[in-house]
């Protein structure tokens, strides 16, 4: 249990008290949250044995995928992937946390307890990104952002903004949405392309622009009497040849 408290000029104006999850916006949990998980992280690896995973780069042998509070047991049959289960359950028991199972998945009945049974075609999320039962990404995970970035500039474009806070917002709140996904997935320019051209078709309905009107100039800044617009396109470039320049340099 945490008890957080609110200050202003030295005068209380909150005082409450966190019986579970993380705080949203304290940069202090997650670590604390790091700190806690670590010691089940070094468990798993000295006690079980390693998944070999195979990459386009090369391979990495593990046993497990942990990420603040998102955590992902890989093991090579049944009674050891039901043995991490109970090993990471007795855990959290003892640092009182437990799972969720509404948002957990697996594709193994031993589990089917502890997390939601996947059969068929179902699929899940993992950090965000969905997967299918056999942890291989699936374009569903695009199309549902792609959908959500179209939804959001609809509803930015019957606000009542002025044209150069429009274009801010749909920057910020609408395109920046497809920034986790670069390089996460395998996407193709013209995807990327496409999502420019939907887009455009958004703001051409709703009248922000005119279909006649040059295309380039959306992308242009005010400074070069442009509007403001960034490209999905240039953007997705622009992230993955830094990335590419960060992966060289280390």
């Amino acid at each position: 249990m945490v008890r957080t408290r609110k200050l202003t000029n030295e005068l209380l104006i909150e005082n409450k008290k966190i019986d579970r999850g993380i705080l949203q916006g304290d940069s202090l949990s997650p670590l604390l949250f790091v700190l806690y998980m670590d010691p089940l992280s070094r468990k798993l690896n000295e006690k079980y044995t390693k998944v070999t995973v195979q990459t386009d780069a090369g391979s990495h042998s593990t046993n497990h995928l942990l990420f603040i509070d998102d955590l992902k047991l890989l093991a090579k049959d049944r009674s050891t992937l039901s043995a991490m289960i109970d090993e990471a359950k007795k855990f959290l028991k003892v640092i009182g946390l437990e799972i969720n199972k509404e948002k957990s998945a697996t594709n193994d009945t031993c589990c089917e307890d502890t997390a939601t049974l996947l059969e068929g075609v179902s699929v899940y999320k993992y950090l965000g990104i969905i997967e299918d039962s056999r942890g291989i990404l699936t374009r569903s995970s695009f199309e549902e952002v792609q959908s959500k970035l179209i939804a959001r500039v609809e509803r930015l474009c019957h606000g009542r903004l002025n044209a150069k806070n429009l274009f801010s917002a749909i920057n910020q709140h609408a395109i920046s949405s497809i920034n986790y996904h670069i390089g996460v997935l395998r996407l193709e320019p013209t995807d990327f392309s496409k999502l420019d051209d939907v887009v455009r078709a958004v703001l051409v309905k709703n009248k922000i622009h005119l279909r006649p009107g040059c295309k380039e100039r959306l992308s242009l800044l005010r400074t070069e009497l442009g509007r403001g617009l960034h490209s999905v396109e240039l953007r997705s470039e622009h992230m993955l040849l830094q990335l590419l320049d960060f992966l060289k340099k280390t």
